[in-house]
């Protein structure tokens, strides 16, 4: 199971920080940081941040 430890670690491995990773999950960074400290609950975003790609990220660089 993905979990929000997980998601933090992804996003940090990645070099993005909530700012700029939160437009491309299509939330906002506020959004983003409750979900990953604990404070609110999402499934779709825990689940968007596992399928995003290195290499995208790296492309977009």
């Amino acid at each position: 199971m993905f979990t929000r430890v997980h998601a933090k670690r992804k996003l940090k491995k990645m070099g993005l920080s909530y700012r700029v990773a939160a437009p491309k999950l299509g939330v906002t960074y506020q959004h983003l940081s409750l979900v990953l400290n604990g404070q609110r609950h999402s499934r779709r975003l825990l689940k968007a941040i596992q399928d995003l790609s290195e290499e995208a990220h790296e492309v977009a660089k």
